[in-house]
């Protein structure tokens, strides 16, 4: 599972800094009560009640929680992309194709039994299989200015997200990295697989 590890570590740093700023007050008004009231030990002194301890408390809540157990932002909002979807396949696969479909997108972009074909093919062609994931489709433009000029599609892994462009074209790679990941545990981001040549299956299997 990814984890945000900069931003961790700004989190604790944060929460530290605050713990040693209020202990430090607390000594600083220690000394300052004593110096009024008389020892510890005295009614006085206890009834004057630091002002540090409740940013101590409030400093020592916070790592706490840092230090309890929860999801890394990629699962709690699927890469950015939310989890609502229009559909699922018959293998399982949540897919959302609302924000591209227009009259001028083809069909199969909004049939469902589309996306569970291919995906059928593509554990057939190469021999491999993972469990279904979610697939998001995205306007070209859009992929583009996130991922690179050259893109048209990407694969997120853990939690597994295929994006796809308005015509579906990348959904055979992208399909192609999530059985690479779920067989072998590397996506094979490089393409060295013979899956990814022009002769492979990201490329021969029927489509649509």
């Amino acid at each position: 599972m990814a984890t945000n590890f900069p931003h961790l570590l700004a989190h604790v740093r944060g929460a530290a800094r605050f713990f040693l700023d209020a202990w430090h007050g607390l000594l600083i008004r220690r000394s300052q009560v004593r110096a009024l009231v008389g020892e510890p030990n005295s009614r006085r002194y206890a009834h004057a009640h630091p002002p540090g301890w409740p940013r101590i408390f409030t400093a020592g809540v916070y790592l706490l929680a840092l230090t309890a157990c929860g999801e890394p932002v990629e699962w709690q909002d699927n890469h950015g992309y939310g989890w609502y979807y229009n559909a699922v396949t018959a293998s399982g696969w949540k897919v959302r194709w609302d924000e591209v479909v227009t009259e001028a997108t083809p069909a199969y972009l909004s049939d469902v039994n589309f996306y569970e074909t291919t995906w059928q093919r593509m554990r057939e062609c190469t021999g491999m299989d993972g469990p279904p994931a979610f697939i998001v489709a995205k306007p070209l433009a859009y992929i583009q200015a996130r991922y690179g000029p050259n893109i048209g599609g990407y694969y997120h892994r853990n939690p597994p997200l295929l994006v796809i462009d308005e015509t579906a074209w990348v959904l055979r790679h992208e399909q192609g990295h999530h059985v690479q990941l779920y067989t072998t545990g590397d996506s094979d981001h490089d393409h060295h697989h013979p899956m990814f040549k022009t002769d492979g299956c990201t490329f021969t299997v029927g489509f649509p």
